[in-house]
């Protein structure tokens, strides 16, 4: 009688051996761990324009012309996690978050281009919840997370100033004339978050390093359906500029206290 396992035998434990080795592995694990802490860091924000523009005069002034800057900020988090496999992050965070392009215009009476410098700025609480999945690796422990975060602004603003660069000269009432065609509008935004992160953990204290990245579902592709404008004899007199960014980077540093 032949007592050599058979191919069919072979398979079959390797199909069995992910159920034989989880109960001890979970078993390893704590059944709950819950973390109390603060997170803070950069920010980055992308603001992309699309090309398809109903008014030329729109067109013209802001076609192609990607706005992109940085900020930071930071709050509190609290982390849930179930076997050191499976968790849930809430946190409550404020960032200021800001971007900024440059526009090449001309202003009635100039013979020349002026660079001008648009800086978009909004300070706002940040509320994203990230469902996690953990692989620990000694004192370290990588995660990656998806979620949405909602974004509430409690404050905006919009500026333009002359470009360092730009050898052209204006009237200054032409350009507080032209500033005071923008109006900043407050926006609300989902993001579609994710997250990459790797935590030192120390037994009751947990360092985390965090890397996200989000888009924005509430924000519309076409760049001129973000904006209100008023025309007056075919020519824009008033925009109203949503608060809005298409895409949000972080990358925080925190510590918490675990439970």
């Amino acid at each position: 009688m032949n007592d050599r396992p058979t191919v069919c035998h072979r398979l079959l434990a390797l199909a069995f051996l992910p159920t034989l080795l989880l109960p001890g592995e979970l078993g390893a694990a704590p059944l709950m761990d819950l973390d109390l802490g603060i997170k803070g860091g950069l920010g980055a924000s992308l603001l992309l324009v699309e090309d398809g523009f109903a008014n030329e005069a729109m067109r013209r002034t802001y076609a192609g012309d990607d706005a992109f800057g940085l900020g930071g900020g930071g709050g509190v988090y609290t982390e849930l996690r179930l076997f050191d496999r499976v968790g849930l992050e809430l946190d409550v965070l404020f960032s200021y978050d800001h971007t900024s392009r440059t526009e090449e215009w001309s202003f009635a009476g100039t013979t020349e281009q002026l660079n001008l410098v648009h800086d978009s700025w909004a300070k706002n609480m940040r509320f994203p919840v990230l469902l996690k999945g953990y692989q620990s690796f000694g004192v370290t422990r990588l995660s990656l997370g998806v979620g949405v975060e909602y974004v509430k602004p409690l404050d905006h603003g919009y500026d333009i100033t002359k470009a360092r660069r730009s050898t052209a000269e204006v009237d200054e009432q032409s350009l507080a004339d032209y500033l005071a065609l923008h109006h900043s509008v407050p926006q609300d935004s989902i993001f579609l978050l994710g997250q990459l992160e790797l935590a030192i953990d120390l037994g009751v204290v947990q360092i985390p390093i965090d890397l996200r990245a989000g888009r924005n579902l509430t924000q519309t592709d076409q760049f001129e359906d973000r904006w209100a404008y008023l025309l007056e004899g075919g020519q824009p007199v008033r925009y109203d500029i949503q608060a809005l960014y298409s895409w949000d980077f972080r990358a925080l540093v925190g510590v918490a206290a675990s439970f």
